[in-house]
């Protein structure tokens, strides 16, 4: 069969998510670009799309069912919602298993939710920026093979039927606009290649488990911290799962999971501002100290925060906003930054680094990463109060 003559499946619905319609200028503006291509990972097998997309819906045509549910979605005033889709071609060599699309899942939302972290450091509050992995939420409703609606529960295994009515409601708490504009360029190439060989060739799926096992682990990190209304608890478990992402991601290099072995994998930024590379802490470990950059020292304020909480510790505001100077800095948006360093340099022991190109050579994607990467940078400054220094 020719490529992309197989049709699509719905495969899960993000409620949380709303993307423009697909007669909406922005799929054609060169502006949204590596956002378009984040959606569907730089893939021909899967994509995550507005519910008007052609091929979700010549799927919903044969699958009326599935058509009910995508039409069952209202706001908290009643109002029509329409959630995006995860869609994939129905003979795409992706397995038929939860963690290869969670994976996928996990992957798309990282390119979008670590930036959009950082960015709160460095910009004034922006609509769609996407900084809470909420939004790309999988609904527990999906349609089956037989053309019944199952629901997954943890608490009550599942429920199947074809009930006449349906009524769903996305989360509350998320804002539901993605600006496709606030995405990571390279990470978000970095990771299409790491999915393609994990879960598409499916021949170094052991190799790269640690990223993916570490990317769901991020993904619950960045999520809303409401469990108890955003009380301190909430953000030290947040802290605590940013830390355990970290290490989960670095288990393979390290061998063990300990503050030094992570701070050690940072010692190299991998930013371009000399600032950042500077080695003006010292750490201690046992009797030994060791000189930390900025990076390295982040790093080491969220093991302390995340020994504090899990330890049972007296745990504060202070543990989470550690710079006096900087009461609007805390480290909810600073752990996505270290990570997403971790992150890229992991990733970079799997594929080389692309050369400096010519300047003839530059196209608008590079320029592009070269401004998430900004973001990145004067987020981290910004945090230690470096953004008004010279070097």
């Amino acid at each position: 069969m020719a490529n992309g003559a197989a049709p699509w499946e719905l495969v899960r619905l993000l409620p949380n998510l709303r993307l423009p319609s697909v007669s909406d200028d922005t799929w054609t503006d060169a502006v949204y670009v590596t956002g378009r291509e984040t959606l569907t990972l730089r893939s021909t097998w899967a994509a995550i799309v507005p519910n008007d997309d052609p091929r979700l819906l010549a799927f919903l045509e044969t699958h009326p069912t599935g058509k009910r549910l995508v039409e069952s979605f209202i706001g908290p005033y009643g109002q029509p919602v329409a959630p995006a889709a995860l869609i994939t071609r129905q003979d795409a060599p992706i397995p038929r298993r939860t963690d290869a699309i969670a994976a996928y899942r996990n992957a798309v939302a990282a390119c979008f939710t670590l930036r959009g972290h950082a960015a709160a450091l460095t910009e004034q509050p922006t609509a769609g920026r996407g900084a809470w992995s909420d939004l790309f939420d999988f609904h527990p409703a999906e349609v089956d093979k037989g053309d019944s609606i199952q629901i997954h529960s943890a608490a009550l295994l599942h429920m199947m039927g074809k009930p006449k009515q349906l009524a769903f409601a996305p989360s509350p708490y998320v804002d539901t606009v993605l600006d496709l504009r606030h995405c990571d360029q390279e990470l978000s190439m970095l990771l299409s290649k790491a999915w393609h060989r994990a879960y598409v060739r499916r021949r170094e799926r052991l190799l790269f488990r640690p990223v993916f096992r570490s990317l769901e682990i991020a993904f619950l990190a960045a999520a809303i911290p409401v469990k108890n209304v955003g009380s301190l608890y909430d953000f030290g478990l947040t802290v605590s799962l940013w830390v355990a992402s970290l290490e989960a991601l670095l288990w393979p290099v390290n061998r063990s999971a300990s503050q030094e072995n992570s701070v050690r994998f940072l010692s190299a930024t991998g930013l371009d501002d000399r600032r950042l590379e500077a080695r003006r802490f010292g750490l201690k470990y046992g009797s030994r100290t060791v000189r930390a950059n900025y990076l390295q020292k982040a790093c080491s304020l969220l093991y302390r925060a995340r020994n504090a909480f899990m330890h049972g510790d007296a745990f504060t505001a202070r543990n989470l906003q550690p710079w006096p100077t900087r009461p609007d800095a805390n480290l909810i948006q600073v752990a996505p930054i270290v990570y997403r360093q971790a992150l890229l340099r992991r990733l970079y022991d799997f594929f080389s680094k692309p050369e400096a190109t010519d300047w003839a050579d530059i196209d608008s994607e590079t320029i592009a990463s070269w401004f998430t990467e900004d973001v990145f940078e004067n987020a981290l400054l910004n945090a230690f109060g470096l953004e008004d220094l010279e070097w």
